[in-house]
């Protein structure tokens, strides 16, 4: 039987991790309630957000959030549907390898995996863990997975490219450089296919494969030329340009294929040992509440989300909620 000072602390975190999603499950299960209305006043103690007239990035955001839908960013939400874009637009090699698809943890023949991988569910941002045979409490892994996929992303910020995706887990290849070196998210946002800013994060997950706290950024040109004054209100940024990738040429390609069809898109990529592999592919980034600086940026971001062709195109369909 394990015991002692380090099982103690290892059992009040897992303990900890469950009673927290359980806390964003009750929160969820009241914010589903809410008008978008409420839902944007709540968000505005944070940040002045102005859908009446919208002209920053994040004004922009919440405007597509409340009039449009699209089938099709539902589709790209979904980190299992999205797999089939991907290989419809021709670059299936972009597609981190899996080991499965399943309804349910329950489903998962733990000893078939490989030493490392990830447990990823599809229908949300951040619910993932880093899964090590032999070290990883699998029966603890259930109930927290169990508790991810009653989790609906939607509710809280209604980001509606989550509201109607069917739960499910993937377990995913673990990347890792032939260097040993943590990976770098590269973040294109693009809009109408067109790359337009770049981000790099550093550091974005932590030891067990879940979003990290304190993550360091670093702005960049569509030529990866470093824009140092650049940042988001409470980021930790960079305080040195990084190099461009090898494979930079192939990412831009990749990102602006795949955004093609929408008014905005932020594709995510990592550049691994000479080939490039897709993250997901993010809609409302941080949910609307980025809050650029210095706020020329927020503006310019904004400039470049052209609402007017959002009610043109057969991609996305008005509606008000």
């Amino acid at each position: 039987m394990r015991h002692g000072k380090k099982y103690d602390i290892e059992k009040a975190a897992k303990l900890h991790r469950l009673v927290k999603i359980r806390m964003k499950l009750i929160i969820c299960s009241v914010f589903r309630k809410l008008r978008f209305d409420t839902i944007l006043w709540l968000n505005r103690k944070r940040e002045p957000i102005d859908i009446d007239n919208p002209k920053t990035f994040d004004d922009k955001m919440w405007y597509m959030k409340k009039h449009f839908y699209s089938a099709l960013v539902e589709r790209c939400a979904d980190k299992v549907t999205v797999r089939d874009y991907v290989k419809e637009c021709g670059l299936e090699s972009i597609l981190v390898p899996i080991y499965g698809i399943y309804d349910s943890l329950d489903q998962v023949d733990f000893q078939s995996l490989p030493e490392e991988c990830y447990i990823k569910c599809n229908h949300s941002s951040g619910y993932n863990y880093l899964y090590r045979k032999d070290r990883t409490d699998e029966k603890w892994l259930k109930k927290l997975f169990h508790l991810y996929q009653k989790y609906n992303y939607y509710a809280v910020k209604r980001e509606w490219s989550y509201k109607n995706i069917v739960p499910r887990i993937v377990v995913e290849k673990k990347l890792q450089s032939k260097d040993g070196q943590q990976l770098l998210d590269y973040r294109l946002f693009c809009f109408e296919g067109v790359l337009k800013l770049v981000m790099v994060n550093k550091g974005t997950a932590t030891s067990e494969g879940e979003h990290a706290s304190g993550v360091q950024r670093s702005f960049y040109t569509p030529d990866f030329e470093w824009l140092p004054d650049v940042t988001i209100l409470g980021d930790r940024p960079s305080s040195l340009a990084l190099d461009k990738p090898q494979e930079w040429d192939e990412m831009v390609d990749t990102a602006q294929i795949l955004s093609k069809p929408f008014i905005f898109c932020r594709v995510d990529l990592y550049s691994l040992d000479g080939s490039v592999y897709l993250s997901e592919m993010t809609f409302f980034p941080n949910s609307g509440i980025n809050q650029f600086c210095p706020y020329e940026w927020a503006l310019k971001l904004g400039e470049w989300v052209d609402l007017d062709k959002c009610y043109k195109s057969p991609v996305y369909q008005y509606r008000e909620v």
